[in-house]
This record gives C-alpha cells, structure tokens and sequence, in this order.
C-alpha cells in the first residue's frame, strides 16, 4: 500500500517572533552542545537522541556539523530543534515538545531560537517542513516568521 501524505515547506530569512520576551521567568534556552548532552541529571527525551542520529548518524557528527537548541524548565528538556541537515548557506529544522508541555508557545519559542542561532552561523535560509494536516506546526511556522514556499506530496510504502 502506498500513502500519499499532502506537505508543505517554509523557509525563514528573519525570526519575526520575540522569543526572549515570550521566554517563561521559570525557563531557559540553550544550545545543544557537550557540555549540555553530558549535564548530570539532565532530563532529555531519548527522542532528541535518536534523532540527532537519525539524520548525522553519530552524536560527535551532529555536534561538529549540524546545531540545535532545546528550552528547559530546570533539568528537563520540554522543546527542542535540531538541524536536519545543512548544505552551503541552507539548512533545515525540525522541532518538537514533550506532549505534556505542548499549546503553551514553547514550540515557537525553541524554534525562534533555533532559527536565529542557524541565521547568526551563517546560514542565509532555514527551512522547515511538516505535514499539511499538521495544523500546530504550520501555525508555528508562521508565528515564527516563516513563509510559505511550496505544498508538495510525499508517498510512504507501507507494509
């Protein structure tokens, strides 16, 4: 069976959200690095894990080619965005929050962060894809200062 899942991509040149002002006194932002992935005590979802791996194969390639950013409430991780890839001056990210933290802005937060760390290393366009039913990452998207570019179809084997 062959699924045809309806997508769309936005790119940013420009974070338009203010993510410091919308940062909760009680959180923090940080970027994805040794010192943080070796944190004692550090509540990190074994998804950010195996997706770090997924797309660089190896924790030491994410951390000397690729970037990310997660918010913190203390030791745990609830958001983060990672680099998907990264070629020339493009890259790409993606972005998830622990479901129990979800519909409070912290989505957008730790991609505005995300997005503004890519464009201060250089990258001149980050790119961003989801689902198109997907109404909560597209809304976050936009609210970040992404811009519509393209609706296409991925086709998924199943079975």
């Amino acid at each position: 069976t062959i699924a045809c899942i309806p997508r769309q991509t936005y790119l940013c040149e420009h974070v338009s959200l203010d993510w410091r002002e919308r940062l909760p006194s009680d959180m923090s932002v940080a970027a994805v690095d040794a010192e943080l992935l070796d944190e004692e005590r550090l509540e990190c979802p074994p998804h950010l894990d195996r997706w770090m791996r997924s797309n660089w194969i190896t924790r030491e390639t994410f951390l000397a080619q690729g970037f990310g950013v997660v918010t913190r409430c203390g030791k745990r991780v609830v958001s983060w965005s990672l680099c998907d890839c990264a070629w020339e001056d493009r890259c790409e990210i993606g972005i998830h929050s622990d479901p129990a933290w979800r519909r409070r802005g912290l989505g957008a937060i730790t991609a505005a962060a995300a997005t503004e760390h890519a464009l201060g290393r250089g990258y001149s366009r980050v790119g961003w894809h989801c689902n198109s039913e997907n109404i909560g990452s597209v809304k976050t998207a936009e609210r970040v200062g992404y811009v519509h570019k393209l609706s296409y179809s991925m086709y998924f084997v199943c079975g």
